[in-house]
């Protein structure tokens, strides 16, 4: 009898467990952006109220077992949450909707962050969306026409300069430059590749500055990198670029048949201008010295991007290559960026390190200053290139003390080499709720090489040279940054409690060296 009791008792108990066995069913799908219909990897996919989950492959692909009438929770960084209720095995495809609110909720100010409902100082941000919408060169043009009352211009058409940012007006008292917080840690904005920034934010006012001191008169700069996710797998992104750039049109200047009639009717005394005595009069359109001097320049870039990371870790590496030519003739640029982001978690996310790294070679060619599209312009149309009764070969022009601009640019070579490294490190411990230490190392190193060679030429009245010169020069900038920082916030109900202290020391050095055999010299240069 007990024999037929215990037999019973373990049938009912097999019939019991067939219905939840049959329960647990394996669940697929897809999530995707809904403004793109394109795959979202890194996308957390968990069963609400339970520790089973996973994350979307490089497809934003998923797979999870799960029990019918559980719930599915979507959720990533920038997106609106989903939930979904599993009624079948059939495969669950979601589609998700960016969350702005979110997305603008917190702010970068200096050494932490806020709810920009919070500010009360002049803060402006950027996004990677936005920054990327147009094919910038540099970070600098990236920025242009982006935020309300920054200038951001041009000093010349030198494909090697960059770009001049006003934040608070010009001042003839003080130093116009905005402070470069690049990652935490000050640099140069002309060292980030606009293809790996994830935001800027421009402190503009006094109270959103005051963190910084003295250094920040002019404004704050603050750019953030891009960086891997938690729990993300490696995603690979790779960009090629091709375009042109030209002058939207030439201006209008005589020709040389003009120009000869124009000197002739005012009396000019100058060799080819047309009024010595016995001497004919121009005929025909002459040198364009526009047409001669500019030209439609090309652009190569390329772009490669690495980022993923685990529980406990993350990472964004990135390679870039940029190749422009200038609108004038004979100027040239091409530059090399590295980067390398990644930080690391441990003891449940209360001990956090974590570097930043870039490295940048550039070289550019050609000398342009202000004055040389008005060269161009005031350059004789009567004079042509080349002029074989010269001894150098050069057409040349008697009275004007202005050289002929493709003779000059065509024996005057100048080149610039510039290497410039920049490491941030950081330590974060968390002491107690809400409390935080930061320890925060920045080092940077430039170095610069230029080399100007000036052949044999004779350019008129506005000189000559018979033998070749050659100058060189080198100059060293290095500098270190170390931070210490203390914060606490508190959040109840609300309100909330903020409060930061902490200490900076940051020591600069600067050297160079400069010759020539032109005068024999060697010039050296050295500040502490």
């Amino acid at each position: 009898m007990s024999k037929k009791i215990h037999f019973l008792l373990f049938f009912f108990l097999c019939l019991a467990s067939i219905p939840l066995v049959a329960q647990n069913i394996e669940v697929k799908g897809v999530v995707t952006e809904a403004t793109t219909n394109e795959p979202l990897p890194g996308v957390t996919v968990k069963v609400k109220g339970k520790d089973t989950g996973t994350v979307t492959n490089m497809d934003g692909k998923y797979t999870v077992k799960a029990n019918k009438g559980d719930i599915l929770v979507f959720s990533t960084i920038g997106m609106k949450s989903i939930e979904h209720t599993i009624s079948s095995n059939a495969p669950i495809n979601v589609s998700m909707e960016e969350d702005n609110v979110a997305l603008e909720q917190v702010v970068v100010i200096g050494y932490g962050t806020a709810k920009k409902s919070h500010l009360s100082g002049a803060v402006s941000s950027v996004g990677a969306k936005e920054l990327n919408g147009a094919v910038a060169t540099n970070a600098g043009t990236a920025l242009q026409g982006k935020i309300a009352g920054v200038s951001v211009t041009s000093t010349s058409g030198d494909p090697n300069e960059g770009m001049t940012i006003n934040v608070r007006g010009i001042s003839s008292l003080s130093s116009n430059d905005p402070l470069y917080v690049i990652d935490g840690s000050f640099g140069d904005l002309s060292m980030v590749d606009p293809s790996d920034i994830a935001s800027i934010e421009v402190l503009k006012d006094a109270a959103a500055a005051a963190i910084y001191g003295s250094r920040a008169a002019g404004g704050v700069v603050l750019v953030t990198t891009k960086s891997g996710r938690k729990d993300m797998p490696t995603k690979l992104e790779v960009n090629f670029f091709t375009g042109f750039s030209q002058t939207p049109k030439k201006l209008k200047v005589f020709n040389g048949e003009e120009y000869s009639r124009f000197a002739r009717y005012y009396k000019l005394s100058a060799d080819g201008y047309g009024n010595e005595v016995g001497a004919v009069p121009f005929v025909g359109e002459g040198t364009d010295w526009q047409e001669v001097m500019l030209r439609t320049a090309m652009t190569y870039k390329a772009n490669a991007n690495i980022s993923g990371g685990s529980k406990t870790s993350s990472y964004s590496a990135s390679a870039s290559y940029l190749n422009k030519e200038g609108i004038l003739r004979n100027t040239s640029h091409e530059s090399y960026n590295i980067r390398l982001k990644s930080d690391y978690s441990f003891l449940d996310n209360r001990l956090v390190i974590g570097e930043s790294l870039i490295v940048r070679l550039s070289k550019g060619e050609g000398n342009i200053n202000q004055d040389t599209m008005g060269e161009i312009l005031r350059f004789p149309s009567v004079v042509p290139v080349f002029d074989p009764t010269n001894s150098t070969g050069w057409g040349t022009s008697a009275d004007i003390n202005l050289p002929n601009p493709y003779a000059y640019y065509s024996t005057v070579n100048k080149n610039n080499e510039k290497t410039q490294i920049f490491l941030n490190a950081y330590l974060q411990a968390e002491i107690i709720k809400g409390l935080k230490y930061k320890l925060n190392l920045g080092l940077r190193k430039d170095h610069n090489r230029s080399r100007t060679y000036t052949g044999i030429y004779d350019l008129g009245s506005a000189g000559k040279n018979d033998a070749p010169d050659l100058s060189e020069g080198s100059s060293d900038y290095e500098s270190w940054v170390l931070e210490n920082t203390l914060n606490y916030d508190k959040v109840f109900g609300k309100h909330n409690i903020s409060a930061l202290v902490g200490y900076s020391a940051q020591k600069d050095k600067s050297y160079g060296l400069n010759g020539s055999n032109k005068d024999s010299r060697v010039h050296l240069h050295y500040d502490r």
